[in-house]
């Protein structure tokens, strides 16, 4: 339950994503106090009443498009290609194409090119993106979403197999309508589902889910309870914090967020402080903090928040190690870079 405090891969434009703006240091106060909200549990019968009144942003996706079905067609691809009992990969590559959007509606079509990939291909595509990614968001997608994108950095060439598996995987889910969930230029139309969450949930089987309590809240029953906390007022301060202790993918954030930009807020001026023992989930919630744009100031504990009473804490100095970590990479490359520059010139390769 949230707590409110005070053809060739060189043809997609994929670096246009660089243009975002580097992540910067927390700039929001660090919590003073606490004020746990626990809505009542509304009965069954008058549970669509009440989600009719949430109120929403203008949608733009088709009804046909939804993330359960979008699940389905990936799993289906998945194991027909014979992709095999690894969840991560077709995840990953979700994840992947989430991570990229239609940013110009007049330019090539997003969708067609990925569609016209060969295998090999497209696997360079997604180590790009993944890349990318990783040099705007080190921390989120470097260090929380790492377990997410991992293999592909492997350095043995993945199987035929596993390529034509990871092929049919981006198929089924773009012909299924992703980037009409996913890969709108404007964040707060990507708020409207947690598609990685309904991913997570159709992945994992029912046996495998129960003793590992993953059971995630459904997009309704998450916008219900963000309205309960938030209502109709414009009364929300900027700067608070917002936690979730059992975050899994962030769905209950992503409501939270869905409904200040409905009051007129940016979620970008807001603390996000998640909690969540698995890794797999925790990965997801990271790339969903990016694809929700909930801005710089998101933290994510891996860990059993009952064990650390901390973990906000923690999440602070994990994302403060990280962003040094990646200073000083960025920096002695910088270094690489320049000796190899100077090498060239001395040499003739290239002018001064």
């Amino acid at each position: 339950m949230p707590r409110r405090t005070p053809q060739g891969h060189g043809q997609l434009d994929l670096f246009a994503l660089l243009e975002a703006t580097a992540p910067t240091s927390p700039a929001l106060p660090d919590p003073t106090s606490e004020t746990v909200v626990e809505p009542p549990a509304p009965a069954l019968t008058a549970l669509a009443t009440a989600q009719a009144k949430v109120l929403r942003p203008a949608r733009t996706t088709p009804a046909s498009v939804s993330p359960a079905r979008i699940a389905e067609d990936v799993e289906a691809a998945w194991h027909a290609h014979h992709g095999g009992s690894d969840i991560v990969i077709p995840l990953s590559v979700v994840a992947a194409l989430a991570l990229v959007s239609q940013d110009d509606p007049r330019g090539p079509d997003m969708a067609a090119e990925f569609l016209t990939l060969e295998p090999d291909d497209l696997l360079q595509v997604l180590r790009d993106i993944w890349s990318i990614a990783w040099i705007i968001h080190p921390y989120l997608i470097g260090t929380i979403a790492l377990p997410l994108h991992s293999w592909l950095h492997d350095d043995q060439r993945p199987h035929p197999q596993l390529a034509r598996a990871v092929h049919a995987v981006t198929h089924a889910a773009i012909n299924a309508g992703q980037f009409a969930l996913t890969g709108h230029p404007d964040p707060a139309l990507r708020r409207d589902a947690d598609l990685l969450g309904a991913m997570l949930t159709q992945m994992r089987t029912n046996s495998a889910r129960r003793p590992l309590g993953a059971f995630y809240s459904s997009a309704s029953h998450a916008d219900l309870m963000a309205q309960m906390m938030l209502g109709d007022s414009a009364d929300v301060e900027p700067g608070c914090w917002y936690y979730e202790p059992a975050a899994g993918t962030g769905s209950l954030l992503r409501a939270l967020a869905l409904r200040l930009s409905v009051l007129g807020h940016s979620p970008a001026n807001f603390g996000w402080s998640m909690s969540e023992i698995q890794p797999i989930p925790a990965a997801c919630a990271a790339v969903n903090a990016v694809v929700w744009g909930l801005g710089a100031n998101v933290l994510v504990y891996v860990g059993d928040t009952l064990a650390a009473s901390d973990a906000h804490e923690r999440a602070l100095r994990q994302r403060a190690e990280a962003l040094a970590d990646f200073a000083d990479l960025t920096s002695w490359a910088g270094r690489i870079a320049l000796i190899h520059h100077t090498d060239a010139v001395m040499s003739g390769d290239i002018a001064a």
